[in-house]
């Protein structure tokens, strides 16, 4: 987001697994109108924090799950390490099935959270189409 603004600039964008909405927050000081989600029980410190940004709205998401309050599709789709618990990584892929379509861009970032990373890249495989994203 830092090093390519323009590309996130006026678009509308989600954030999954938004946990603080540090990703949130950057996107929106950078122009995106954004959803961030999260379990119910993690909204209200979602909140708080968001309140710094600009066109944030702030919305409950439980992956595998129809949400009425999201409006798909999205221009970009965002998640920053969520990759951990094998289990729901079906479910993760049909939110992002559910919430874009075949012009969204799905950015995930990750480190220390990538247990299930092999799991998501068998998962996605025949569904999305990847490429790494070059750090510089």
């Amino acid at each position: 987001i830092e090093k390519w603004p323009e590309k996130f600039r006026g678009r509308r964008c989600l954030e999954l697994g938004a946990g603080c909405g540090l990703v949130g927050i950057v996107l929106s000081k950078v122009g995106a109108s954004v959803t961030v989600t999260d379990l119910e029980c993690n909204l209200p410190l979602l909140q708080e924090n968001t309140s710094i940004g600009k066109d944030v709205d702030v919305q409950p998401l439980v992956w595998g799950t129809p949400s009425p309050k999201c409006s798909p599709p999205y221009d970009v789709i965002v998640g920053c390490d969520i990759m951990y618990i094998r289990e729901a990584i079906p479910d993760l892929v049909d939110t992002l099935m559910q919430l874009s379509d075949s012009k969204t861009k799905i950015i995930f970032s990750y480190g220390r959270n990538r247990f299930a990373e092999e799991t998501f890249f068998d998962a996605i495989t025949s569904k999305f189409t990847m490429m790494d994203v070059p750090e510089s």
